[in-house]
């Protein structure tokens, strides 16, 4: 018989984050990593994810409550990334590709992590 885990009344949380919640049920408290596209990743389910220790890693959409302003208008020059951490240890960072797409927009991406640090490795590519 599994358990049924109940987001907190003072916890609002978004149909989208509930979502991950509902599925990930089963599996928290046991240490797993769970990776995530955009339409569900937000700092508030990231950090409600690790306080029942289940790491994420996930893009995100930075007009997302509790994303980082200061990060989400930071200007990057090609192929630079900037990163902000929080109190709690997640990782928020935003990357411009070193190659525009080809409609002459800025390929930018944002990203959530409870796995990992605010550091970076060049590949050598």
């Amino acid at each position: 018989m599994s358990r049924v885990l109940v987001v907190p009344a003072n916890q609002e949380m978004l149909k989208s984050e509930r979502i991950p919640i509902t599925l990930m049920n089963r599996f928290l408290n046991r240490g797993h990593r769970l990776f995530m596209d955009n339409y569900y990743t937000s700092p508030n389910l990231v950090k409600f994810l690790l306080e029942h220790e289940t790491k994420v890693v996930g893009t995100v959409r930075s007009n997302r409550r509790n994303f980082s302003p200061e990060l989400a208008a930071a200007c990057l020059q090609r192929g630079e990334s900037k990163f902000a951490l929080s109190d709690n240890g997640i990782v928020a960072v935003k990357f411009r590709a070193l190659q525009d797409k080809s409609n002459k927009q800025e390929k930018v991406v944002f990203l959530l992590s409870s796995d990992h640090r605010n550091d970076t490795v060049s590949s050598g590519k």
